[in-house]
């Protein structure tokens, strides 16, 4: 621990997912799994902010016995799992989503394409394989409709936010004058794109203010760059030890690694 939090009053907690509070074999480990129901059973929130859509964590949601909204695709989508309102979309605009597809399909880009409902992908993609495995650790039902099409089939108007695999730097420049867009990278060499503006740390504040939670008693726990607002955003962030160096810079506290239960380390230890 980098600061003391004795006399914090932290009224909720927000994590992230890969990196974060799933160990490096995409699973929820026991003693994290008890850290959340402790938080619970003090009366203190808990919720996810994720770059994943939030259809394919569903099972993992009702597990640890998530009630309140959630935040994913990396701030573009905030939705009450319970009852299925959506409290925050947004949207790529048309153009940008034209304009982001004519580029990758000039280099050749392996897409993956989220709606609130769905999830696009070219019918020969080869990421798609990895993408069926790992999620199928977390959503072994597969809660989200997979369309393998053209993207002339591709709904413009319904993108939430791409991913896409393995990017080399000089390619992604291409996308840099794009006003209409936000870019940020929440894997090595990956790149996520959303609409203008769209991050965790704003759909943190979006989801505060609903909520009437205040971000100064606000915990957060990150690893990656699309954390950092998310970070900068909250009264209280740490930095996983396996995060990224900028992450640990942006952040006010650290922990330790995810195979090392760090998000479990500070409820257990700082926050309850």
């Amino acid at each position: 621990m980098d600061k003391n939090l004795e006399g914090a009053s932290i009224e909720w907690c927000v994590s992230d997912l890969d990196g974060t509070l799933l160990n490096s074999k995409g699973e929820v480990s026991p003693q994290t799994q008890e850290a959340i129901a402790q938080l619970h059973e003090a009366g203190i929130g808990f919720t996810l902010a994720t770059g994943r859509n939030d259809l394919h964590i569903r099972e993992m949601i009702q597990n640890l016995k998530i009630t309140l909204p959630v935040i994913s695709c990396n701030g573009a989508l905030i939705r009450d799992m319970a009852t299925e309102n959506v409290i925050q979309a947004d949207y790529i605009e048309d153009g940008a989503v034209d304009r982001i597809i004519e580029v990758g399909s000039h280099y050749g880009w392996d897409f993956i394409g989220y709606t609130k409902d769905a999830i696009w992908y070219l019918p020969d993609s080869p990421g798609m394989k990895y993408y069926r495995e790992y999620n199928r650790k977390s959503d072994p039902a597969f809660h989200i409709p997979l369309n393998g099409t053209s993207m002339a089939e591709w709904p413009r108007e319904e993108f939430l936010k791409f991913f896409i695999w393995d990017v080399p730097a000089g390619q992604a420049k291409e996308l840099e004058q794009e006003e209409r867009i936000t870019r940020v990278q929440s894997m090595a060499g990956s790149l996520d794109i959303m609409a203008a503006g769209v991050s965790k740390g704003r759909g943190l504040k979006i989801l505060a203010d609903h909520l009437g939670m205040d971000l100064a008693r606000t915990a957060v726990f990150g690893d990656n760059h699309n954390d950092l607002e998310m970070l900068s955003a909250a009264g209280y962030s740490f930095a996983m030890a396996n995060g990224e160096e900028e992450t640990k810079r942006t952040a006010k506290y650290s922990t330790g690694t995810n195979d090392e239960h760090g998000v479990a380390q500070i409820i257990l230890s700082k926050i309850l």
